[in-house]
């Protein structure tokens, strides 16, 4: 097997954003992978003390806003008149979803408070558009990406490496930066820790594609919420732009092209990019090496680079994610309160594609999920259902999974019952399936307490459990703020 050394890392264990950092973590490298990037170095092993504190600090934090934001109700006639609930939830390992609902949770609370203490201000006719766009700018943008970057490292590097028996940690950032206000760097220090010591290849492959897939898991549960109609505020908007559009960023922005750079995307790597270590280990598990050098990277490597690029690109018109821009400049703008967005309808019900490009163990896909909402003045049923399919290449052949969500399947007098299933083929693990629901009490005094329950076979399912078996998250969602 491989010999135990230690790397530098920045933004995280073998998770970089870009500049130096003295943290350093013990990790099992293979020895073609030692022999480029070792250097004796002090380790430090993480106990996961400080994301469980940031987890604790969060919810503490939301209880205090739930108390101050009053009687809220749920709507009852058409779905567009009711805002986002919040949603807090706990699993084992603290993982993506978790981090999905927390961070969004904030990001609600959060908007919600700000919208009721700055209204008056924003409101105004002589100052409100210029505070409307200084406070987005300088508040809103920074705060949704101090959150996204958490989602990103403390719940999808971190989460994926607690799952593997790593005790990950997570160091905030701070994102009033000129480079993060005015360019949209997600590189201002905010990064995981974690010791990845015995990790196989397999391991730090799902460790490193777990940043990009909290990101999108999480803009991929916002966003069937605003297919079905809920409203939102820009400081929410802005939070799901931002995670839309991070596997992109990450590809088009950070990572240089290994044909014509082939330097400056071997510094990536050995400095911790998400991307090219991707790719490198990628590589690695197929061929047992990395394939990357200063001097140039291996074809695999480069065709492999230029699928992830032409998916990001792809990615980047996600119809949503500019409905969501423009939604943001239309409140800056006029300062009326959140509509829903402009949805396409067909046969009465609001339609939209999402497009994602995705990060797999075994090569990137494409995955597009169509969501349908409810048929406009029907009074029940459930808000929200969606049909998906995803398809790629890698360096082990073609990969596809297809799959169904709704927000509803089925009531009883107390319970409301709804899940997602899929099915998929991949190289690394042949067939294989998952299935979770999700159960939400809706009258009584535990109303709002939620279980999710689930089961997989082996297989890399997007947002949940690495290992097959059974897994379950427990939760509480509040009636929409309003």
């Amino acid at each position: 097997m491989g010999a135990t050394g230690v790397l530098p890392v920045s933004q995280g264990s073998l998770i970089s954003d870009g500049k130096d950092y003295p943290t350093v973590v013990s990790v099992k490298v293979l020895p073609s992978l030692e022999s480029t990037r070792m250097k004796a170095m002090k380790t430090r092993r993480c106990s996961g003390g400080p994301t469980v504190r940031v987890h604790v600090l969060a919810c503490l934090v939301l209880l205090v806003l739930f108390g101050t934001r009053g009687r809220a109700q749920v709507g009852s006639g058409d779905p567009a008149s009711e805002a986002f609930p919040i949603v807090i939830s706990l699993d084992p390992h603290r993982s993506i979803d978790t981090g999905a609902d927390l961070t969004f949770a904030v990001v609600t609370a959060w908007g919600t408070v700000e919208h009721r203490a700055l209204a008056h201000l924003k409101g105004s006719r002589r100052l409100g558009v210029p505070v409307r766009i200084a406070w987005t700018l300088l508040l809103d943008h920074p705060v949704a990406m101090l959150l996204v970057v958490m989602q990103h490292e403390a719940y999808g590097h971190g989460g994926r490496a607690r799952e593997f028996g790593s005790g990950a940690g997570y160091r905030v950032g701070f994102p009033w930066t000129i480079e993060t206000l005015f360019k949209g760097s997600t590189r201002f220090g905010g990064g995981a820790t974690f010791d990845s010591t015995g990790f196989s290849i397999e391991d730090q492959l799902r460790v490193y594609v777990g940043g990009v897939e909290a990101n999108a898991r999480s803009a991929t549960l916002i966003e069937r919420e605003l297919v079905a109609g809920r409203t939102a505020q820009p400081l929410q908007l802005l939070y799901f732009i931002r995670s839309r559009l991070y596997a992109s960023q990450y590809v088009l922005g950070h990572t240089p092209d290994p044909v014509g750079r082939p330097a400056r995307f071997h510094a990536e790597w050995s400095g911790g990019g998400d991307a090219a270590n991707y790719l490198g280990y990628l590589n690695t598990k197929y061929s047992g090496e990395t394939g990357i050098t200063p001097e140039a990277s291996s074809e695999t490597v480069r065709a492999a680079y230029h699928r992830l690029r032409w998916q990001a690109w792809l990615n980047v018109v996600d119809p949503g994610t500019w409905l969501a821009m423009w939604g943001v400049a239309r409140e800056v703008a006029i300062g009326d309160d959140p509509v829903s967005l402009p949805v396409p309808e067909i046969g009465g019900r609001r339609v939209l594609p999402i497009l994602t490009a995705d990060w797999m163990p075994d090569g990137g896909v494409i995955s597009v999920e169509t969501v349908f909402g409810r048929k406009r003045g029907q009074p029940s049923g459930p808000r929200w259902f969606s049909l998906v399919a995803r398809e790629g290449n890698g360096p082990g052949g073609h990969l596809w999974s297809a799959g169904a969500a709704s927000e509803m399947f089925a009531t009883w007098p107390y319970i409301m019952m709804g899940g997602e299933g899929e099915v998929w083929n991949q190289p690394s693990y042949g067939a294989g399936a998952g299935a979770t629901l999700r159960f939400v009490v809706t009258q009584g005094r535990l109303r709002g307490v939620l279980f999710d329950v689930g089961l997989k076979s082996a297989g890399h399912w997007l947002g949940r459990p690495a290992e097959p078996g059974a897994f379950f998250r427990i939760g509480y969602r509040s009636s929409p703020v309003r």
